[in-house]
């Protein structure tokens, strides 16, 4: 009896360590974010919509250093609100900018306005000294109509990463098979599961290897 104090408290401790490791697990995005931003050390921005918000990037491109910012359903317009994030005492050296999906899933935006956005947002990159590197618009999965916007919207992408000088990697060369989101790349028809986004990674990490940036 004497000695059940201390193991109590003993108990108390170790349960408490525990739940703080979990808190820490769950929150470790959130807690990489903070630091990346609080010591200034990022050397690679994140910039899109749910496509790249789902994964952890520091884990698949196996770097502590990659800036995420980026929300779920976020259209072109709402991602240009976020560039302010990656702010000019942060100045990663690349961003790589995916968007556009959602904006061709409404109705209410065509690809002027999709395209419109698209120039703020190379301007909003680059006057923070950052080298934007966008990204294609990936097919969904059997959607021929949307699928067909989304040709539109790339091909008109291409010509303005072409006058900008603004590399661009094409994702559908990657994730696409017959003008459709490749089935076993896919999980709901529109995002990624675990192996699209390997293939994705990979792409990225060849583009870092490539222009040395470590």
């Amino acid at each position: 009896m004497k000695n059940q104090p201390l193991l109590l408290s003993l108990i108390f401790n170790l349960l408490f360590t525990v739940v703080l490791i979990l808190i820490g697990w769950k929150q470790r995005e959130d807690i990489t974010r903070w630091y990346l931003r609080k010591t200034h050390s990022a050397q690679i921005a994140m910039l899109g919509g749910s496509h790249t918000e789902i994964p952890n990037w520091n884990e698949l491109l196996n770097r502590k250093d990659v800036l995420e910012v980026a929300g779920y359903g976020y259209t072109t317009e709402q991602i240009l609100s976020y560039v302010k994030d990656i702010d000019a005492h942060n100045t990663p050296k690349v961003c790589f900018f995916l968007g556009g999906t959602n904006d061709v899933l409404s109705p209410k935006y065509d690809s002027s306005y999709t395209l419109s956005n698209y120039r703020l947002i190379a301007d909003e990159i680059r006057q923070r000294n950052v080298t934007p590197v966008f990204q294609t618009v990936p097919y969904l999965l059997d959607q021929t109509a949307l699928n067909n916007r989304i040709d539109s919207l790339n091909l008109q992408l291409k010509r303005f990463c072409q006058n900008q000088k603004i590399d661009l990697i094409d994702l559908n060369s990657l994730l696409a098979r017959q003008h459709n989101l490749s089935v076993n790349l896919q999980h709901d028809g529109e995002h990624l599961n675990e192996e699209g986004y390997e293939v994705w990674a990979a792409a990225l990490n060849d583009y870092l290897e490539h222009h040395d940036i470590r």
